[in-house]
């Protein structure tokens, strides 16, 4: 029995390493060689600004479907820490993660390590004692020097390449490029889901041997009124086969599948593409069942309760523009008249650009306070809305404070949304007990 608590645990480990993030793989690398031999089965590691979430989920949920044993690694987690490394769908227990962080710690000698590096080899630690038949692992920040990356994925994934953590990663798609492109690897599949990828992701697989499946190109889908249907070109079924993997009678298109409330298809899309790589594709009626039940925890997340409730994590251009887009179409289908937005943020995230996209929506600003050192002051969150939105401004200086005054103001023809950071919708949905 370990003398440390899981808190304990990651108290120490947060008082390891002076910086947040120090991007390299030689001292994670170093560690993981140290751990005891492991068969590992194969990997899907998903990278990409936008719709990595969604992506990791959607692999995750129809392989345990098709009734694999399943590995999934994320981060950062909405109200556990235990949600980073789950087996088969569920949280890992204490006790599991406390054994994991022993086997790093006995491993790393006097290496220094990150939080997250510390985090991401005890998941990997974890998942390597576990019969697994899939490890699905999400980047945590860019891909090539990211400490997911020492591991190597069987096949890639490449979510929607937009502007974010430009300080580590570069100030121009083509270069946030090329670092995501850094999970590929040499006679491997890399899947990417972004319609208008970056020329760098193409350049990097002919440079090093690897294979691009392109949405619109090699794989698409097609909604209709109430379904969606996807299509696998001739270059999917050819990588399929590649890989060793067989296609049965009916191929690989999947039709009439349910449209699930708050997931974009183009991530859906081309989860399908890599697991159709990787053998795992589940049969049709095993989809429909996936995508029926479909419900993502602060990803355009929908809860009628008093009042409609979105509560989405949308941090950057991208993710408040679709918030925004969902909104709307949320306001109009359902008659709602009033939008309340409990919004807290990181002083690092593109704060006025993610106002200048709700403001056309909100009636009601309900700036608040966030528990982290990053945060950016309520007060100063404030006055950007204010110089921008001619609606009411209240600040608060909890998560909390600001959930009770929404539900309190929430009539049944009200809209309220609860976004701007992982650091917002967490705390919410722990208000919520959800």
């Amino acid at each position: 029995m370990s003398a440390r608590s899981l808190l304990q645990w990651l108290q120490r480990i947060e008082a390891l390493h002076p910086s947040d993030i120090e991007l390299g793989l030689e001292r994670v690398r170093n560690v993981y060689a140290s751990f005891p031999a492991a068969d590992i089965p194969p990997v899907i590691t998903v990278a990409g600004t936008n719709g990595k979430g969604s992506t990791v989920e959607c692999l995750t949920r129809c392989a345990l479907a098709s009734n694999r044993r399943v590995g999934t690694y994320t981060s950062p987690h909405l109200v556990r820490f235990n949600e980073r490394m789950c087996i088969n769908g569920a949280p890992a227990s204490d006790a599991d993660i406390v054994a994991a962080f022993e086997t790093v710690e006995q491993a790393r000698a006097n290496i220094e390590l990150t939080y997250f590096e510390f985090t991401t080899l005890a998941a990997l630690a974890l998942f390597r004692s576990v019969e697994l038949d899939l490890w699905v692992l999400e980047v945590g920040l860019g891909g090539r020097l990211d400490a997911i990356n020492i591991v190597d994925a069987n096949v890639a994934v490449i979510t929607a390449i937009g502007l974010d953590h430009q300080d580590w990663l570069g100030d121009d798609r083509e270069v946030i490029g090329f670092e995501k492109a850094g999970i590929m690897r040499p006679g491997c599949v890399c899947v990417c889901s972004d319609p208008n990828p970056p020329a760098s992701i193409e350049a990097h697989a002919s440079d090093i041997g690897a294979q691009v499946l392109q949405l619109g190109r090699d794989y698409t889908y097609t909604p209709t009124e109430a379904a969606w249907n996807f299509e696998a070109s001739t270059a999917v079924h050819q990588a399929t086969a590649a890989a060793g993997n067989d296609i049965d009678s009916g191929g690989l298109n999947r039709q009439a599948l349910p449209q699930p409330v708050g997931a974009v298809l183009d991530n859906l899309a081309g989860a399908l593409a890599a697991l159709s790589v990787s053998g795992l594709l589940p049969d049709d009626s095993q989809l429909r069942q996936v995508f029926t039940d479909w419900s993502f925890r602060g990803r355009l997340q929908r809860l009628d309760l008093d009042a409609v409730w979105w509560l989405d994590v949308a941090h950057n251009l991208e993710s408040a523009d679709l918030l925004a887009r969902t909104l709307a179409k949320s306001m109009e289908q359902d008659s709602l008249t009033e939008c309340i937005a409990v919004i807290g943020m990181l002083a690092d995230k593109p704060v006025d650009q993610v106002i200048e996209c709700l403001s056309p929506l909100v009636t009601h600003w309900l700036i608040v306070g966030l528990d982290s050192e990053r945060a950016l002051p309520p007060e100063d969150l404030a006055k950007k809305v204010q110089r921008v939105s001619p609606a009411k401004v209240e600040v608060l200086q909890s998560v909390a404070a600001g959930m009770a005054v929404a539900r309190a103001r929430a009539k049944r023809n009200d809209c309220v949304v609860v976004t701007g950071s992982f650091h917002t919708v967490g705390p919410a949905l722990a208000w919520l007990s959800i």
